[in-house]
Order: C-alpha cells, then sequence, then structure tokens
C-alpha cells in the first residue's frame, strides 16, 4: 500500500473529506488529493502534520513503502533465479505452482 493508499484510508476512517484535512493542513484540497493519487509525495514535515491531524503514527506511512520495497526487491531476485533455470525445470516450477494454486482453490 502506498503512502497515497494510507493518507487516503485513514482520512476516510475518519470521515475526513479532502478539503476538511487539507484546510487543517493549511494546503490546498488538490495538495491532498495529489498525494492520494500518487502524483506527488507529501514532504516528511507533511507526513508529520498528516499523522498529527489524523491521530495516527508517522511510522505507518514509512513500514508501508519500505515492505512495499522489500516485496519488489524479492521478486526481481526470484523472476532472476526463475530465467537461470533450465527449461525443463522451469516447466517443473509452472506446474508446481498451478497445482498449488488448484489445492488452494479446492
Amino acid at each position: 500500500m502506498s503512502i497515497g493508499d494510507n493518507i487516503r484510508n485513514m482520512r476516510l476512517s475518519k470521515g475526513m473529506s479532502q478539503e476538511e484535512l487539507g484546510l487543517k493542513l493549511g494546503v490546498s484540497s488538490n495538495a491532498v488529493s495529489r498525494w492520494e493519487n500518487g502524483v506527488c509525495k507529501p514532504s516528511k514535515r507533511s507526513l508529520s502534520a498528516i499523522a498529527m491531524v489524523l491521530g495516527i503514527e508517522f511510522d505507518i506511512f514509512t513500514i508501508n513503502e519500505i515492505a512495499n520495497s522489500i516485496c519488489h526487491e524479492k521478486y526481481v531476485r526470484l523472476l532472476g533465479a526463475f530465467h537461470k533455470l533450465s527449461d525443463r525445470n522451469k516447466l517443473k516450477v509452472v506446474l508446481y505452482a498451478e497445482r498449488k494454486k488448484e489445492l488452494q482453490y479446492e
């Protein structure tokens, strides 16, 4: 989940509009919209103010971003390892994954 998604979810959980949050932060509702839609990221100072206004911990913003980064890195490493496999072993991996997926939905 991105920082923008977190801002949107926390704002909505507090029943606030973008305009209301913007007023409390001293920014426009357009600024809030740009943050939530990932057009730009709020500064650390703004994130601190957002956390204070929404009554949440500042860390919620950075924890999710770090987790997303780690997941992406793991995916890239896994994909790299997959491409190094022989065609026969790639097929084994694909068949194994498909079977696991089928078992999950049985």
